[in-house]
């Protein structure tokens, strides 16, 4: 049964950069729901899609991840949206990447200087097709290498029904959130982006419901 975590307001408000205190306490509550249904995995890997384009998922993401970094741990952020024209601000870098570890280079992830248990890997330079790139072999032993350094890892992901990216990958998650644009995102295609990540058995952590 897919859960709703919590409605975090104000979106795509980022925690780095804001100092409201509702935002904050909303992803407060959704750290602690996650934090319970993640409970017992060893460097859990939560990948964040949404139904479409636009709806809030990469700065849902972001948010996850500053959010537990706030708590100490020691928390890689991913960029796997190798299909968004422009990447987040956080995760617009020129360095490599994601792309460069799939290709086997040893990129190292980059420390954000804001929070000090917080580090990035942005997405590099895409060469090949992403849903081959994070469908493969590759991305798996890539995210098992970065696991040995890390408490968890977020990973921004394509949309769901765009593109089959974020069901290739989802086998590679501990679980999946789907960020829903409220006011935005109608049921259908809801329903559509629950329906292929259960048709290739992905664990669904919960939905988040954002204002776009």
């Amino acid at each position: 049964m897919l859960h709703l975590l919590k409605k975090a307001p104000a979106m795509p408000a980022l925690l780095l950069s804001s100092d409201s205190p509702k935002l904050r306490e909303a992803y407060n509550r959704i750290r602690t729901n996650l934090d319970a249904r993640l409970r017992g995995i060893a460097c859990p890997v939560v990948g964040v899609s949404s139904p479409g384009e636009g709806e809030g998922a990469a700065a849902c993401c972001e948010n996850l991840a500053v959010s537990f970094a706030r708590l100490g741990r020691r928390v890689l952020l991913i960029d796997a949206d190798l299909r968004a024209e422009v990447p987040p601000a956080l995760l617009s870098r020129p360095e490599g990447g994601l792309c460069e570890r799939l290709a086997g280079e040893q990129v190292l992830p980059l420390s954000v200087e804001v929070c000090d248990t917080l580090w990035i890997l942005p997405r590099g330079h895409a060469e090949g097709n992403p849903t081959d790139l994070l469908g493969g072999p590759a991305f798996l032993q890539v995210l098992r290498s970065l696991a040995e350094g890390y408490d968890m890892m977020f990973v921004s992901l394509p949309s769901v029904n765009g593109y089959a990216d974020a069901c290739a990958a989802s086998s590679a998650m501990s679980g999946m959130v789907l960020a829903v644009a409220a006011g935005y995102t109608d049921r259908r295609r809801a329903a559509d982006a629950l329906n292929a990540l259960y048709n290739v058995r992905a664990t669904l952590l919960g939905t988040v419901a954002v204002d776009r």
